[in-house]
């Protein structure tokens, strides 16, 4: 993780939007709605989490 933003949906730009694959806030908040329930809005937080990716060794755990 290389790093994590807190942000309303209503603070969210049209760029944040389509990276995330939404068209518009209000496509958000329906999608959202599905698994959270009607109490998502505009002034609902929301985590965005970043990852940054480095090649190297791949770890295999295996349960004995």
């Amino acid at each position: 993780i290389s790093k994590v933003i807190m942000k309303k949906i209503k603070d969210l730009s049209e760029n944040e939007l389509k990276e995330h694959g939404y068209e518009s806030k209000n496509k958000m908040i329906e999608s959202h709605k599905v698994y959270y329930g009607d109490r998502v809005n505009n002034d609902s937080e929301l985590k965005i989490i970043s990852f940054d990716f480095k090649k190297g060794p791949l770890l295999v755990f295996e349960e004995n």
